[in-house]
């Protein structure tokens, strides 16, 4: 008897003649069980007298990302009843762990046709031959032809081997990617296998595209043999771009766990550059408009060759800024080494509020002659914004008790931008108290604008006071700014005129000058608002 007709078969009591038709049908049925290459994959089972065949017709693997597979299954169904209520369920037997559902419902299922099954499998720990059973179960079955249910429902279990490299992961990488044109570059490319299963065999093949190789045979080659699991080697490489877009070819072909040969090719772009290998970056990248400013220029070797004799010249031509020094002596700047020079940076008031500096850098390489590249760096100006009280002007400068004392400040903003959120306070000492608010807010205060804030006090006592004025600001970039001055007054006894005769009036010549300083004072607050309004309706 026949590997194939060694299926297991169970019946019930039934006569000889029953039996002998019985191995005859099997006999028949098992013929299409040979179109299936797989050991152990035939199953039968026998339910009172009917007789249940099952054949795997295929089992496939297809990689997903890392040790996850998709497993999918082709089974057929020989038999005489139609089965109701069928499914499968997958069972690894190698610590590999199915991650979808189970079972997987089939629903009914007619004598003589296939059924496949897909299942997501984890197969971390797995081995690579991975024995798994194909339990088949259904609920009841269907005789056509007497088209009654048999309520006869079972299952079987079909023992098979699942071949599977559960993770082989070769990755190529080029360090670095950034090349330089007319200048040998020196290369690495690392091959992995990020995997857990070993690649036997292995040969790496390189072409460059856009790009010279040098003292190699093209295309370059190498036999690596094994590369294990975790493992990985690095190849160096000589190379000179040719385009502005090169790129390197590799090309692994292995052999891998399950003895297939595969092949996996990688295209790694490489960044071709005429002179970014030398980079000068300012620290602060900010000046000050109509000040000198003094910043720190520091000059990098992003390549990965040495710089010899470098100099940095700053192009300043068409330029408002005057750098001092413009001429940078470096030296031999190592590649990733960085080099720092403080410079003094003179800007005029006009200046915009940002502008590019040019430069050339200048440098011998090994293996080539002199090297000639370029580059810029942007200095941000930033417009000053301050608030200045000029002067203050008391009237009288000596105030009899129970009078009246004006101080009167001006204040500029002798920037170049407006300010805004302006706020004067006073702060008077206790022998004095404001005839009306101790602050003015002016609210926003354009360059070059003399303004006049007064501030008018009644003496209480005599005596020397302090009266201290806070002019508080937001410049045209959100920070914060203020200014101070403090002014002094004098407080007398009132003469003798004034206390025998109470109803007496004040001087008439110093009232009219005070009510025409008050004047004044008003007269320029009023024109101030009025300029700035047309100057915000405009």
């Amino acid at each position: 008897m026949s590997d194939m007709r060694k299926n297991i078969i169970r019946e019930s009591k039934v006569s000889r003649p029953a039996v002998f038709l019985l191995i005859i049908l099997s006999t028949i049925a098992v013929q299409g069980v040979y179109s299936a290459p797989i050991p152990q994959a035939s199953q039968s089972s026998t339910r009172t007298g009917a007789t249940y065949i099952f054949t795997i017709e295929s089992i496939s693997v297809v990689d997903l990302s890392g040790t996850t597979k998709t497993v999918t299954v082709a089974v057929t169904y020989y038999g005489r009843y139609t089965l109701l209520g069928s499914s499968i369920s997958l069972q690894p037997q190698c610590n590999a762990s199915v991650l979808s559902g189970q079972p997987v419902l089939l629903g009914s299922w007619r004598p003589g046709t296939t059924k496949i099954a897909t299942f997501t499998v984890d197969g971390t720990n797995a081995t690579t031959h991975c024995p798994v059973g194909i339990l088949v179960s259904w609920q009841d079955s269907w005789d056509d032809a007497y088209g009654m249910n048999t309520q006869m429902g079972g299952s079987t279990l079909i023992n098979t081997e699942l071949v599977a490299c559960w993770l082989t992961d070769p990755r190529v990488s080029v360090s670095p990617q950034m090349v330089y044109m007319n200048t040998i570059n020196s290369a690495v490319i690392e091959i992995a296998n990020q995997g857990i299963s070993d690649m036997r065999d292995v040969t790496v093949s390189i072409n460059g595209q856009g790009v010279t190789l040098l003292n190699i045979t093209v295309p370059l080659s190498y036999n690596v043999g094994l590369l294990a699991g975790g493992s990985r080697i690095r190849i160096p490489l000589q190379l000179v771009p040719q385009s502005s877009f090169p790129a390197l070819l590799v090309t692994l072909s292995y052999v891998d766990c399950t003895g297939n040969a595969r092949s996996s090719t990688f295209n790694i772009p490489l960044y071709a550059t005429q002179g970014q290998s030398i980079i000068v970056i300012p620290d602060p990248a900010t000046v000050t408009a109509g000040a000198t400013n003094k910043i720190t220029l520091r000059v990098v070797n992003l390549g990965s060759i040495t710089a010899k004799n470098l100099q940095v010249i700053l192009n300043l031509q068409g330029s408002p800024l005057a750098i001092t020094p413009s001429v940078l002596g470096i030296g031999d700047l190592n590649p990733g080494e960085i080099k720092t020079f403080p410079v003094r940076v003179e800007v005029p008031s006009t200046a915009s509020t940002s502008t590019p500096v040019s430069y050339q850098a200048i440098y011998n390489t090994p293996g080539s002659g002199l090297t000639y590249t370029q580059g810029s760096f942007t200095l941000f100006i930033l417009q000053r914004s301050s608030v200045t009280i000029t002067s203050i002007e008391v009237v009288p400068q000596t105030v009899e008790v129970g009078s009246n004392v004006v101080f009167a400040l001006s204040l500029i903003n002798d920037g170049t931008y407006p300010v805004y959120a302006v706020n004067v306070s006073a702060y008077p000492g206790e022998g004095l108290v404001s005839s009306r608010t101790l602050y003015t807010y002016l609210g926003q205060l354009n360059p070059q604008v003399l303004t006049s804030v007064p501030f008018s006090f009644k003496a209480l006592k005599e005596g020397d006071y302090e009266v201290r004025f806070l002019v508080t600001y937001v410049d045209a970039y959100g920070n914060k700014g203020s200014a101070e001055r403090v002014s002094f007054v004098k407080v007398v006894k009132p003469s003798a005129s004034t206390t025998s005769s109470p109803r007496t009036s004040a001087n008439p010549t110093s009232l009219l000058l005070g009510g025409l300083f008050l004047l004044l004072v008003a007269l320029g607050v009023y024109l101030y608002k009025r300029r700035s309004k047309k100057g915000a309706g405009s």
